[in-house]
């Protein structure tokens, strides 16, 4: 918790005169923002259905692929110990702003940067999935593909928006609300 506090604070002063100006750009153009919102919220339920029932199929035909993912439960650990202020500020919102920052802004950039940009996106992608595991097992593996869906998608809408990092962040910090705002 403290680490994505910390990252988030390291990341926005950073990055502060780009998220700026990029949010500017989202202000001055209110519809279209939401337009692309709506867009990228469909495509994220697409991809993520197809990656969950990529990984439902997965987990019967692997031997040891049907346990869950050792992070849901962590997160769970997470939600009973600290105020719900805190985990929605820490893991609703600066926690998915630091990992946007760092799988698009950083990461899916700077692989784009020596390569194509399908390249960046797959590489992004797949490193945040395994951001979501906590050991080696089949198991893990498996559920971690509708994360890595997420970010797969959340990656398509950042290129897509020209490399505007408020599009996916908005996305993610809304999709964890709505998963965090359940268990408080």
């Amino acid at each position: 918790m403290t680490a994505y506090v910390v990252l988030f604070v390291l990341g926005v002063l950073g990055w502060r005169t780009e998220l700026v100006d990029r949010f500017r750009q989202v202000v001055a153009r209110k519809r279209r923002a939401l337009a692309t919102l709506g867009l990228g919220f469909l495509l994220i339920i697409v991809v993520e259905t197809a990656g969950g029932l990529a990984a439902q199929w997965l987990s019967e035909v692997v031997p040891g692929g049907r346990a869950g993912l050792v992070n849901d439960s962590n997160v769970m650990a997470v939600v009973d110990r600290y105020p719900p202020w805190v985990i929605v500020a820490v893991l609703a919102v600066a926690g998915p702003i630091v990992e946007e920052l760092f799988f698009r802004q950083l990461l899916l950039t700077g692989v784009a940067r020596f390569s194509r940009p399908w390249v960046g996106l797959l590489v992004s992608s797949v490193l945040f999935g395994t951001l979501h595991m906590s050991s080696l097992h089949a198991s893990e593996w498996i559920g971690v593909i509708p994360h890595a869906c997420f970010g797969l998608a959340l990656g398509v809408v950042f290129l897509r928006t020209r490399r505007n990092l408020v599009f996916p962040a908005t996305l993610h910090v809304l999709n964890n609300l709505s998963a965090v705002l359940p268990m408080i």
